[in-house]
């Protein structure tokens, strides 16, 4: 009976020491080991902590007094600014052709388009300090717009609208359901000249009229023409046409030798149904004008969406970089966790499955501290991207960006209308204004196809004036024309001179 009490209680001893034993440890620590100093936060540009493996010897701490003098290391000088640039740097105009004076062939040259230049600026490189860049907002904000490729390829779109309208000025077809007559509303002027000296041989003189007793005849020809058409927008054609002959010939025929004629003739023509109005024919200018307008938007648009992307990979990497503090700062806890627990372990004052869970967290803490460190490079990565041409530059890939700004919540604002947030939205989206335009663009489409259905009417006249001048050929002189004589001999006959005696 005794002997059954005896374990009872021995087995309630058991169980109180084994619910005291989570408890003990927290005392132990507390009377046998120092308290740890607060963990300070490593500064923003320092590298990672090197932490050690459990198990393992601890490495040599670097925050004591250092065993020699060392100087100290100076400080590198600031980065230059980048300056204040507008997003369009220089705008040629291509929208008015070159002037024919003093260069005659100025409207006829095509022009020239400077070659997008594809290598990273040398300011750039210069900001590289140590390895690392320290850039702000603004100064991230000021690269991408001076060497995102996004911007520089939208950058030809509005370029390409202006010839087109430069095109559309001087007659250039557009689209239209049904057939509009085509109009030129730059001048065509054109002249021909020609010279010509032929020798033509006559097989029947009385049909060609080169004379009797010439087997050819020979001509000497010379042109010169000019002519002029030029269309309105009022569905108006206009032409006219100066036409010069000079000519001298050997044929007998001609009444003047040499002579000159000269034509000159003026028409016009008038559409009534079909092409008749201002606004019908001028139809591919206003087309291009408000392609023009949607090019200019879509490059606005391209600049905010890469501002905007460019904003979002810059918070982002502030946040990667300062997830990797915190992950630090765990990665420090649970190490020191893991220490205090390896000498309770060692002192028997804590159980073994304890250092078991602090190494699990110590092991968490670096997996966390490493899947951090690679987001960061990963948006460091799309960062260079936004903000160089070539990220491939040897100097660029080993560099490390420093953000200098701090993401601070501003709680002061007041929080904007939705109304008049919608309203702001509807009237400055680009591509709500590119909708507008483009329904704008339909409109004048439908109306060009509408008067292109009609039937074709017109009204014209022409005149036509021929001068001739020349010198007079002389008239020819007939001689009397020669009877041919065969010479003859007579004999009387015998009969006759018989009668005559």
């Amino acid at each position: 009976m005794n002997l059954r009490y005896l374990r009872t209680i021995l087995t309630m001893a058991l169980i109180a020491a084994t619910a005291i034993a989570p408890v003990a440890p927290a005392f132990g620590q507390a009377q046998d080991t120092p308290a740890p100093a607060q963990t300070q936060a490593p500064p923003p540009n320092s590298p990672p902590t090197q932490v050690k493996a459990p198990g393992q010897p601890a490495a040599p701490s670097t925050s004591g007094a250092p065993a020699a003098e060392t100087p100290a290391p100076q400080p590198a000088p600031p980065p230059a600014p980048i300056p204040d640039r507008t997003y369009i740097e220089s705008r040629p105009d291509y929208e008015h052709g070159r002037r024919a004076f003093p260069n005659l062939l100025g409207p006829y040259a095509p022009p020239s388009v400077e070659q997008p230049k594809l290598t990273n600026a040398q300011q750039l490189v210069q900001m590289i300090q140590d390895g690392k860049i320290s850039l702000s907002l603004q100064d991230c904000i000021a690269l991408a717009l001076e060497n995102n490729l996004d911007i520089e390829i939208q950058r030809y779109n509005p370029w390409i609208a202006e010839t087109n309208v430069l095109r559309a000025e001087g007659g250039g077809q557009g689209f239209a359901l049904g057939n509009l007559p085509s109009l030129s509303f730059d001048p065509v002027v054109g002249a021909t000249a020609t010279i010509s000296d032929i020798n033509t041989p006559v097989s029947n003189p009385f049909l060609t009229g080169a004379g009797i007793g010439l087997t050819s005849f020979s001509s000497h020809n010379t042109t010169m023409d000019f002519n002029y058409s030029q269309g309105f927008a009022t569905g108006t054609s206009f032409y006219v046409a100066l036409n010069n002959t000079r000519e001298s010939s050997t044929s007998g025929e001609n009444t003047f030798n040499p002579f000159v004629q000269s034509t000159l003739v003026v028409a016009f023509t008038q559409q009534l149904l079909n092409g008749f109005g201002i606004g019908v024919n001028r139809r591919n200018i206003t087309i291009t004008k408000i392609d023009k307008e949607i090019a200019d938007s879509a490059f606005q648009q391209q600049i905010i969406t890469s501002i905007t992307a460019v904003e979002n990979a810059y918070w982002e990497l502030v946040y990667a970089r300062d997830n990797i503090k915190v992950g630090q700062e765990s990665l420090t806890l649970a190490q020191q966790t893991y220490d205090d627990n390896k000498k309770q372990v060692d002192i028997g004052t804590l159980a073994p499955l304890e250092l078991v869970q602090a190494e699990a967290q110590v092991a968490q803490a670096q997996q966390t501290l490493i899947t951090d460190q690679t987001v960061q490079l990963q948006d460091q990565t799309t960062l260079l991207n936004l903000i160089v041409k070539d990220v491939t530059d040897p100097a660029l890939i080993t560099a490390e960006i420093v953000p200098t700004d701090a993401l601070q919540p501003s709680t002061d604002q007041p929080m904007p209308d939705l109304a008049e947030s919608l309203k702001e939205a509807l009237a400055n989206r680009p591509d709500v204004q590119q909708a507008g335009l483009t329904i704008k663009m339909d409109d004048v489409n439908v109306k060009a196809t509408n008067n292109a259905l009609l039937p074709t009417l017109s009204v014209g006249g022409e005149y036509e004036s021929v001068g001739l001048a020349g010198i007079p050929r002389p008239p020819r002189t007939r001689r009397p024309r020669s009877v041919p004589t065969w010479p003859c001999r007579s004999t009387t006959p015998t009969v006759l001179r018989t009668l005559i005696r």
